[in-house]
């Protein structure tokens, strides 16, 4: 509605790229706040956050050589005792950490590779050596970005 009425001299997609990125270039009228924002930034502490992604892979090649099922809050007690950092990151780190495992598992493993953990009823993990492969691509995207920035 919007755009039919003020905006008809561009076209809808660049009414729309330049609505969601707040531009100045459009002219509004109303006063509009972005309801969700996404920006990827430098990791402001990497030695530290470099140490938080050894313990996690540790916790879990624990949990790998064990055979026993944890949870979330299992691995976040660990996290939490091994980097020294509050239980809300430790737990954040987690969830997000265990959603990423999670979606790898769906999106990319196929054909002979064993899932790389097992979940029972949401709430319990056990992982296996598959796990390896995740953690070995988060660590060559993570080196493909720091290459890629050290170009520009």
């Amino acid at each position: 509605m919007i755009w039919e009425k003020n905006f008809r001299d561009m076209s809808f997609p660049q009414f729309k790229y330049l609505l969601y990125t707040n531009s100045r270039n459009l002219n509004f009228e109303y006063v509009m706040y972005p309801v969700a924002c996404i920006s990827v930034e430098e990791i402001p502490n990497p030695p530290s956050d470099k140490n938080v992604w050894q313990a996690f892979r540790t916790i879990i090649n624990r949990n790998v050589r064990s055979r026993k099922y944890t949870t979330r809050e299992g691995i976040t007690n660990l996290l939490r005792a091994e980097c020294g950092i509050s239980e809300y990151r430790a737990r954040e780190i987690c969830d997000i950490l265990v959603a990423s495992m999670s979606l790898y598992n769906d999106e990319k493993i196929r054909g002979n590779t064993p899932s790389i953990f097992a979940n029972k009823r949401g709430e319990y993990f056990s992982f296996n050596a598959a796990v390896n492969i995740y953690f070995n691509w988060v660590q060559d995207t993570y080196s493909r970005m720091l290459e890629a920035k050290s170009e520009n």
